[in-house]
């Protein structure tokens, strides 16, 4: 099967302390994609509870059941990485984000979101969805930096 790989390289306009504790913040998180995201396991570390090991439910608005995603790189305002660990309709998946700083200021974040179809045949129409997610959703995270 095909793998697929989606994303953004964008720089926002606060420091990476600021934009990593966006990112880093299952809430939060689902600004850019517009659905629910609930932290259902707390992660290893009492500080971070959306950290390394912590595990969120995510209930999109398309129509489908919610599935689960697990941290499993957490490197404060450096990267975050995270798996699908339940339901979805894609595998092998992995979310990468880096963190770094932008020249003349702000925080570049690239994030890359790879995987493959379940079902052969939907990969692009996943990764489609995917982009237009990410599309609407820069600019929903930049509106609600403050």
């Amino acid at each position: 099967m095909s793998r697929y790989e989606v994303g953004f390289d964008e720089v926002f306009p606060a420091p990476s302390s600021k934009i990593f504790k966006f990112f880093g913040t299952h809430e939060k998180v689902g600004l850019i994609f517009g659905g629910k995201f609930e932290r259902i396991k707390d992660g290893e570390d009492p500080k971070n509870p959306d950290g390394l090991g912590s595990v969120r439910r995510i209930s999109l608005p398309l129509p489908g059941p919610s599935f689960e995603e697990t941290v499993i790189t957490f490197q404060p305002e450096t990267l975050i990485e995270y798996i699908v660990s339940r339901g979805s309709p894609i595998k092998n998946h992995l979310g990468h984000i880096e963190f770094s700083d932008a020249p003349g200021g702000g925080t570049r974040v690239k994030y890359t979101i790879g995987f493959e179809p379940r079902i052969p045949g939907t990969g692009r129409l996943i990764a489609g969805i995917l982009k237009a997610g990410f599309k609407l959703g820069i600019p929903r995270v930049m509106k609600n930096l403050d």
